[in-house]
């Protein structure tokens, strides 16, 4: 069949064709809720089975799928100029509100709006060949002073202990943002790439582990990272513009929780995070020398893509 677009629901889009079906949610902030084979009947986003949140927080919604971050991932406070001690919150302003979105032709064009930051977040969606999802990017400052932010695509992934991360030659070391309860790992430190076997963090996974890791790489000049799933010898690639997300994140997280209802001891979560940064906040962005800016009136554009292999 030729890429087609149509509506699950009055709100609810799907971008389709002989291998890909594509479910995007613009009223869930944008979210992109499932990227399926058909060749392999394969759901490769993360679904969250939750039936009832609790909370304001970003973990306490629905976490399904491919969310957009900005101007930060974790929460924080602003670190500089007429903006210090501003609070940005949790994953960013983009998860939490409705989008603008226009079908045009063969995609899906789709704006947010963040006006506490004088900025205005564009993303197109639209299928390419027959096994690519391409994601083209504008972002827009109209503010009167630049602004320092932290973008990162946010895509959660199904993962067993069949999957196989499959990283680029150059990768070699790693800064280790974020962790719990892996052996012999301190956070804010660099390690070389592969780690050790014993600290399970590029497999086998498994939710015994209890554990959880968020890395970034160094600087990268080639955009591709990939996991496999043995068991159906299906691999899905990312590619990514590293003009403007010349950094990759790594997170895994294999049965860690601190929730009430324990919901996520028997989840296995992983991702690939384009970035623009070192660091989820942008204070360690600042320290580690990576936080991107955008002038005044300045427009910055990139692209992700993610390809069936």
């Amino acid at each position: 069949m030729d890429d087609v677009i149509t509506y699950e629901t009055p709100r609810r889009l799907v971008l389709e064709n002989d291998t890909l079906r594509v479910l995007i949610d613009p009223e869930a902030g944008g979210k992109i809720r499932s990227f399926f084979s058909k060749p392999s009947r394969t759901e490769w986003f993360y679904t969250d089975t939750r039936t009832r949140h609790v909370g304001t927080g970003y973990s306490d919604h629905d976490i399904s799928g491919f969310d957009e971050c900005f101007p930060t991932v974790l929460p924080c406070t602003y670190p500089e100029g007429r903006r210090k001690g501003m609070t940005m919150e949790d994953h960013g302003l983009l998860w939490q509100q409705p989008w603008q979105v226009n079908v045009e032709r063969e995609q899906v064009r789709m704006i947010c709006e963040a006006p506490s930051i004088q900025c205005r977040f564009e993303r197109t969606c639209r299928l390419e060949a027959s096994s690519s999802l391409r994601l083209d990017y504008r972002i827009n400052h109209d503010g009167r002073e630049p602004l320092g932010f932290v973008y990162s695509a946010h895509p959660l992934l199904r993962a067993s202990a069949q999957t196989q991360w499959i990283f680029p030659e150059e990768l070699k070391t790693v800064f280790v943002y974020l962790t719990g309860n892996v052996p012999k790992l301190t956070d804010q430190t660099w390690i070389d790439w592969p780690p050790p076997e014993e600290m399970g963090l590029i497999g086998p996974l498994s939710t015994h582990r209890g554990s959880f890791a968020k890395l970034f790489s160094q600087k990268l000049t080639t955009g591709q990272a990939a996991i496999r799933h043995d068991e159906t010898g299906e691999t899905l690639r990312f590619e990514f513009d590293t003009r403007t997300l010349p950094y990759m994140g790594i997170f895994a997280m294999q049965g860690y929780d601190k929730q009430p209802d324990g919901y996520f001891k028997s989840q296995l979560l992983i991702a690939i995070e384009p970035t623009t940064s070192i660091g989820d906040d942008l204070q360690t962005a600042l320290a580690t020398g990576t936080l991107k800016r955008i002038s005044a009136g300045e427009q910055i554009d990139f692209w992700i893509r993610l390809r069936l292999v």
